[in-house]
């Protein structure tokens, strides 16, 4: 492996569960320096996902109403509470040595924001983070989640970028538990739809020059190596 090539790929919209076998065959064969270090760009149809040490009371739907919806409710592994994903929201995977990159994951959450805040400054759009909360925010509105964990000293999860999703999905629960603050979009800030590629490309060029990686597309590796 090199140790400072960033495999990564675009993945189009994949449900929760794939997404989260794949990173978990990534992380493994990480551990086992037989791949290199590796960034996902995906969208999720919709689902809510809670975290470990979520509060099951911050979703305010009943689940039956989820189903008949077609709105999935996950339970993981990640820090944090309660968020959507959804088609529009640009979701960000690193699966990443963290001995290598910044030691520490209280460092590596603030590159990761510095990234996203770094991203959005790009397209006219200022953000901020909050002591207090993980995230970017824009004034008082969250525009971008945060979860992660470190397995085996290798990152998974990640970052949640909301572009152009539907806002409506953030009413049925209470964002990250965090009551009396509002959710907000790229495309709300900006007042136009934003192609998901510009985004991509921006996030990622920002991601490796942090963090100094040499990006490399490996859509067709990453799927076909991990039979998926």
């Amino acid at each position: 492996m090199t140790d400072n090539i960033l495999r990564h790929a675009y993945l189009g919209q994949v449900d929760f569960h794939s997404a989260f076998q794949l990173q978990e065959k990534i992380l493994d064969l990480r551990q086992k320096s037989e791949a290199d270090d590796t960034l996902l760009f995906l969208e999720h149809p919709p689902t809510f996902t809670l975290g470990k040490r979520g509060n099951r009371e911050n979703l305010q739907i009943p689940e039956e109403e989820l189903s008949k919806r077609n709105v999935r409710l996950v339970h993981t592994d990640r820090g944090g509470d309660i968020t959507f994903h959804g088609p529009g929201q640009l979701v960000v995977y690193p699966i990443i040595k963290l001995d290598r990159h910044y030691r520490g994951v209280k460092k590596y959450i603030c590159f990761l924001e510095e990234t996203l805040i770094t991203t959005i400054k790009k397209f006219g759009v200022s953000g901020r983070r909050d002591p207090k909360y993980p995230g970017v925010w824009v004034e008082n509105k969250k525009i971008a989640a945060l979860g992660v964990r470190v397995q085996r000293g290798i990152t998974k999860h990640g970052v949640a970028l909301n572009v152009n999703p539907q806002l409506d999905y953030f009413q049925w629960i209470v964002p990250c538990g965090i009551q009396n603050r509002g959710v907000t979009s790229l495309e709300e800030c900006c007042d136009k739809s934003l192609p998901m590629e510009e985004l991509t490309a921006a996030f990622l060029s920002t991601f490796a020059n942090l963090f100094d990686f040499q990006p490399v597309e490996d859509k067709e590796s990453i799927l076909q190596s991990l039979n998926v």
